[in-house]
């Protein structure tokens, strides 16, 4: 029984193993007559181009500042009274006009002290021309005398007692001017156009002299100060009095005056203030505003004008060379324009550089690619 079986198993293996030879033969025979692939051709990666020649760019400045008056007095009294009235329009925030009266003191000390003082100035006259007549007489005494020669001393015409009389009628004339200087001082008003900052006083106070009354900020003359950099001073030169200046805040510009450099650099920054004056017709414009404020420098010569967005963060600019492989640069940009910056050619052979609009982390230098423009077509000199 077990014979039989180990026999079939035998048999079996072996018409397996002659059937598996078979076909092994039969698909060694079969020739592989399917088409050998050829190797792809290489795609070269597609990338929009701008055509930007070199040229020469007037330098813009952007600068940024708080308007500020030209004038800021701080207005004190110069008498010591009671305040007796205050004008309705002396308050914090208001308008006045050079001149305007905001205020009075109590003038009955002051009006007093005039009319002496020129009841002095009447006297001091009166001795002068007495004097005078006394020295008249004098000399005439002298020379009915019939001596001849000088006197020894000049009392004997009189000259010390004139000359006294001379000086009281100035020292008298110089109280008088004093006092109606005094009385003056009584009625404050507006030392120019201005608006009110703060008031310190009220109806009814005594002041002294020297008290704050209050602070007027001039509105007729307004500036404001920008600082500036050594690049951007040195984009700006030495002509700068002579190049206009664009002030603008909002949709509305008006045409500024560089009017002053500072002398120094501010401590902190290091800096160095310019001031720009506003002109007076931009009643638009109050202390305290920020304003942009775009300066005119010189003009710069081999730089490119290009888009904001062909730049990299790290102020890379990449370019198509002749080969057309990419080449880049770095470099920050010397001003900003109307959207575009403004940065110096790399290469100062060339005439026309051929910008990448839109760069990508991926790019490798010199890498071969194929230019395009903006609409996709295949790109042409």
């Amino acid at each position: 029984m077990k014979k039989a079986t180990i026999k079939k198993l035998l048999v079996f293996v072996g018409v397996t193993a002659i059937c598996g030879g078979a076909v092994a033969f039969l698909f060694a025979g079969i020739k592989d007559e399917s088409p050998v692939a050829e190797p792809e051709k290489r795609v070269l990666r597609p990338v929009t181009v701008l055509g930007v020649a070199v040229s020469n760019e007037t330098a813009r400045i952007q600068a940024f500042g708080q308007v500020t008056p030209v004038w800021t007095a701080r207005v004190r009294s110069r008498v010591s009274g009671r305040i007796v009235r205050v004008s309705d329009r002396f308050q914090p925030g208001a308008r006045v006009a050079e001149g305007e009266v905001l205020m009075k003191i109590d003038d009955v000390d002051y009006v007093a002290a005039r009319d002496e003082a020129g009841t002095r100035v009447a006297t001091a006259e009166l001795a002068l021309i007495k004097e005078k007549q006394e020295r008249s007489q004098a000399m005439a005494g002298w020379e009915r005398s019939g001596i001849k020669g000088a006197p020894g001393s000049g009392l004997v015409f009189r000259e010390p007692q004139l000359k006294a009389a001379r000086a009281e009628v100035a020292a008298a004339g110089s109280a008088l001017l004093k006092a109606e200087r005094d009385l003056a001082a009584t009625i404050v008003t507006a030392p120019f156009n201005g608006v009110i900052v703060s008031r310190h006083i009220s109806r009814g106070d005594s002041l002294f002299a020297g008290d704050d009354i209050a602070v007027i900020n001039s509105v007729d003359r307004l500036e404001v100060k920008v600082f500036l950099g050594e690049e951007e001073e040195r984009m700006v030169g030495d002509d700068f009095l002579e190049k206009p200046v664009i002030i603008t805040r909002g949709t509305k510009q008006w045409e500024g005056r560089l009017v002053r450099r500072a002398g120094y650099l501010e401590e902190k920054t290091r800096l160095r203030a310019y001031f720009v004056e506003i002109p007076a017709r931009a009643e638009e414009i109050l202390p305290g505003m920020f304003v942009d404020v775009c300066l005119t420098g010189r003009t710069l010569e081999n730089v490119l004008r290009l888009p904001e967005g062909v730049r990299t963060r790290d102020n890379t600019i990449w370019y198509v060379d002749g080969e057309d492989r990419l080449a880049s640069f770095t470099c920050r940009p010397l001003f900003h324009r109307e959207g575009s910056i403004v940065v110096p050619s790399p290469d100062d052979s060339s005439s026309r550089f051929r910008v990448v609009r839109h760069p990508m982390a991926g790019f490798i230098a010199k890498e071969k690619v194929n230019p395009v423009t903006e609409e996709g077509a295949p790109w042409k000199d």
